[in-house]
């Protein structure tokens, strides 16, 4: 029984935190809706997208 208990109590913080994980996105879209949400996640990458195919030329030919 003692072997196991270190088990246990690792996982019921794993379950606390993924809980808690949970309860930030939840407050997430509460505050911003769910479009916001969305902007905030995809948003950057859509950006870096744009920005690497208005590139003139390739990074690493030197113009």
């Amino acid at each position: 029984m003692a072997e196991r208990a270190p088990r246990v109590e690792l996982c019921a913080r794993g379950a606390l935190v993924q809980g808690f994980g949970g309860v930030m996105l939840y407050g997430a879209v509460f505050a911003l809706g769910l479009s916001g949400l969305s902007v905030l996640v995809f948003g950057r990458r859509k950006a870096a997208i744009v920005d690497a195919d208005d590139a003139p030329y390739p990074s690493h030919v030197a113009p």
